[in-house]
């Protein structure tokens, strides 16, 4: 009998939320649309126009994507995948950089992950002591996507107005 409510209480007991299923939540809102988007900083020449447009895209129970549009057929898709742990990022191949996967190493907020780059790409980036991505979903309806060298450097940023799709 004893083992009957054990049992029971622990089929009864709700799963908690974590901070990343609350933030997949949030992007998988979006998917589907198109957004405006803007380069705020780019000090490695990374992004060819300032402005482009940011397409949520091919979202499923664990992955989705994020196209950035430059124009002129010009574009990056930036793969968000749901992992056992966190999330993953991953980051094709360009002729600036090998292709990179950073792993959320924090639990993080529900509007913000960082996401860590992991070791064996990083060996093969010359001068790379630390790469970072940050994912924010901030109140003003924005998306913040922004690269960082050493953690702290930010080396490109751009923003998405989520507020109006295209």
């Amino acid at each position: 009998m004893w083992m009957l409510l054990i049992l029971s209480s622990i089929l009864e007991t709700p799963v908690k939320e974590t901070a990343q299923d609350t933030f997949w939540k949030a992007l998988q809102a979006h998917c589907g649309k198109t957004f405006a988007a803007e380069v705020t900083l780019d000090s490695d020449a990374r992004m060819a126009e300032p402005s482009l447009h940011v397409r949520i895209e091919r979202c499923a129970a664990r992955a989705m994507v994020l196209v950035l549009d430059e124009g002129r057929g010009a574009h990056t898709e930036l793969r968000l995948v749901r992992t056992g742990s966190g999330l993953r990022l991953i980051v094709p191949e360009s002729d600036k950089q090998p292709q990179m996967t950073a792993d959320t190493f924090t639990i993080g907020q529900p509007t913000r992950q960082e996401l860590d780059i992991s070791d064996e790409p990083r060996a093969r980036v010359p001068g790379s002591a630390r790469f970072q991505w940050t994912l924010e979903l901030t109140g003003a309806g924005t998306l913040v996507y922004r690269f960082l060298r050493d953690a702290a450097t930010p080396v490109l940023e751009i923003v998405v107005d989520l507020g109006e799709a295209r």
